[in-house]
């Protein structure tokens, strides 16, 4: 079976990419050269009128990317530059060829993102900043066969690392109506749940289970018991 496209978001290895629904997106042109210097294999900086997403990284023009939906283009930002606006649930990109097979598998790597998400915004089923692999077919076929860097479930304040049906997301939550920079920084080979690491405004943040039913590991259920406990004690 061919592998889908490397890229679905909808906002926006080490991988950069901007972005997010309901929301514009942007970066200084200081933070892109620092990003450049690190040599990352994809890199889009949604600062085109017209035409595909550039990608800037290593990996070259045959991962340019193409919008799909209606998203604004241009749209002019306090640092001087323009990002991309998606506020429609059709509204993504996708890159031209497929992911290579340095991220196939269980691969380490490192994504980031920067977005805004109005107060009024929202997210759409586990919106994607970034999405590579199989994630159609039956639940055998896909569970944990494709990579998810997203929002919660419908949930904008919360966001999502790891594969389909197995991964970790953020305890608290992220505020809307303000800019932030997100890191995944992943250590691949391991279960979804052990190694990976986000940062939200260079700040490490706690993380636990994000399956469907939300459900907790058992470590984190029985800290949560005993803290209770001890908080009657008192």
């Amino acid at each position: 079976m061919k592998a889908p496209n490397l890229i679905r978001t909808q906002l926006g290895i080490s991988m950069i990419l901007l972005g997010c629904p309901a929301g514009a997106i942007a970066a200084s042109t200081n933070f892109q050269s620092v990003v450049l210097a690190d040599a990352p294999v994809l890199y889009y900086q949604f600062n085109e009128s017209q035409g595909a997403a550039t990608n800037h990284g290593s990996l070259g023009a045959a991962f340019d990317a193409t919008y799909f939906g209606s998203p604004q283009r241009a749209v002019p930002m306090a640092t001087g530059d323009a990002g991309v606006q998606f506020d429609g649930e059709g509204d993504y990109l996708e890159s031209a060829s497929v992911a290579p097979v340095s991220l196939s598998g269980n691969p380490t790597f490192t994504a980031e993102a920067v977005f805004f998400v109005p107060t009024t915004g929202g997210a759409a089923l586990w919106a994607p900043f970034l999405h590579w692999g199989v994630s159609v077919g039956t639940q055998p076929e896909k569970t944990m066969k494709s990579v998810y860097f997203s929002f919660s479930n419908y949930d904008a304040n919360r966001l999502f690392a790891g594969f389909y049906n197995g991964g970790l997301r953020t305890k608290q939550p992220v505020a809307l109506g303000q800019w932030h920079h997100i890191i995944w920084v992943r250590q691949g080979g391991g279960a979804a749940n052990i190694g990976t690491a986000l940062y939200v405004d260079g700040v490490s943040v706690h993380l636990h289970h994000g399956g469907p039913q939300g459900a907790k590991p058992k470590e984190e259920v029985i800290a949560d018991i005993l803290a209770s406990i001890k908080e009657r004690r008192a």
